[in-house]
This record gives C-alpha cells, sequence and structure tokens, in this order.
C-alpha cells in the first residue's frame, strides 16, 4: 500500500483525515478523524499480512460486513491465554482429522489444512 500512487506526499502522512464510513468496515468505524499514516498502518496489519481474503464480489452486504469485521478487527483484539490453548488444540484435531482421512480415503480429492 504505497500512498505515493494515490497522490499523497509524506507531508500528508500526519494530516488528519476525517472518514465518516459507518457500513465500510469494522476500522472505519472505531474513529472519525484518522491519520494517514495510522490507516496505513492498520490496513496493512489487516489485509497485507500472511492470510488474505477475497469478499468483495459477494453480493450480499451483510456478509461483506461480517468478513470485513473479523479481518479488520483481529487486530484489536486480543486472545487470553485459554483462547490461544483451546485454538491450538483445535488446530491440531483438524490436522489430524485430515491425515486420517488422507490414508483411510487416498484416492479423494479434498483440500487439507
Amino acid at each position: 500500500m504505497d500512498y505515493k500512487t494515490y497522490g499523497f506526499v509524506e507531508a500528508d502522512l500526519d494530516r488528519i483525515f476525517y472518514l465518516d464510513l459507518p457500513n465500510q468496515g469494522a476500522i472505519m468505524s472505531k474513529q472519525k478523524d484518522w491519520k494517514l499514516r495510522d490507516l496505513i498502518t492498520v490496513m496493512e496489519n489487516a489485509y497485507c499480512k500472511k492470510i488474505g481474503v477475497e469478499f468483495m464480489h459477494m453480493s450480499d452486504r451483510d456478509s461483506q460486513k461480517w468478513i470485513r469485521e473479523k479481518f479488520e478487527n483481529i487486530q484489536f483484539d486480543k486472545l487470553s491465554s485459554e483462547e490461544k490453548i483451546h485454538m491450538f488444540e483445535r488446530l491440531n484435531w483438524s490436522n489430524a482429522w485430515g491425515d486420517f482421512l488422507a490414508k483411510k480415503f487416498n484416492t479423494v480429492k479434498r483440500f487439507d489444512l
């Protein structure tokens, strides 16, 4: 996300922009006044890391909003140790289940973790 592509300059990074887009994302509904630098940082954290999602082709706005909220808000939600352990256990279980299916039904095409 290069701000220069959109006509911004270095001085614009500390400029405050007023954004009132309640239906356009969870990050946008967090606050109205954003420094461009902060907005770029939170958007990069949400969409430019190790995982991505395509959802803008969906015609259902509620589904788009739900996906957007899940991806954008995860950087603000801190998980407890119990939640992390639970997620780790479920991931391990899912992986073991995929291994079992691969051995039991080795000719069937499927997607795995």
